[in-house]
C-alpha cells in the first residue's frame, strides 16, 4: 500500500482546522485517472466547504480541493485519452489538497507544454465559467463587452 498526504477537514471552521494526515493512495477504477498534484486551486467552493457551507461536502472528514494540475500516474480499464506521465488539469469535485487524486477520465484535459499547474489551477473553474457567460451572451467577434464592478476571479 502507499501511503501519501493529505489535508483534510476534520470539523468544520476556519483554516486553522485543516490537518495534514496519512492517507492510502487511490488507485483509479475504470474511467478514471491518477494523478500526481503539481498544484491545487484554493477556491470560493473549497472555503465554503471548509466552513460546512456547501451541500455536497457536508460531512466533516474530506479532503477539499476541486481544481487539480499534476502529472498522470496510473490510468483506469477503458481510459484511452490519457496516458501516465502527461501533465493534465482536472475538475476533481475534491480530493486535490492531496499527492496524488483521482478524477474521472471525462473531466480531465491535457496541459499545453509551457503552461505551468499553477497557470492551470488558477484558470480552472474561472476561466470555464467566463467562457461559458460569453457563449451563453452570444458575443461575435466584432462586438465588445463591458464588465462592470470586476470582482472574484472572474470578473
Amino acid at each position: 500500500m502507499v501511503v501519501m498526504k493529505a489535508v483534510i477537514v476534520p470539523s468544520f471552521g476556519g483554516s486553522e482546522v485543516l490537518q495534514v494526515v496519512d492517507r492510502p493512495e487511490p488507485r483509479p477504477a475504470p474511467g478514471q485517472v491518477l494523478i500526481h498534484m503539481e498544484a491545487a486551486g484554493v477556491g470560493y467552493v473549497d472555503v465554503m466547504a471548509r466552513k460546512g457551507d456547501y451541500q455536497p461536502l457536508s460531512e466533516p472528514g474530506f479532503i477539499p480541493g476541486m481544481e487539480a494540475a499534476g502529472t498522470v500516474a496510473a490510468v483506469g480499464e477503458g481510459v484511452e485519452a490519457h496516458r501516465v506521465g502527461q501533465r493534465v488539469f482536472a475538475l476533481t469535485g475534491r480530493g486535490a489538497y492531496a499527492e496524488s487524486v483521482i478524477a474521472d477520465a471525462r473531466h480531465v484535459v491535457g496541459l499545453p507544454e509551457g503552461v505551468s499547474a499553477a497557470d492551470a489551477v488558477a484558470l480552472g473553474v474561472n476561466a470555464l465559467v467566463a467562457h461559458v457567460g460569453l457563449e451563453r451572451v452570444n458575443v461575435e467577434k466584432a462586438e465588445r463587452v463591458l464588465v462592470r464592478v470586476p470582482a472574484g476571479a472572474s470578473g
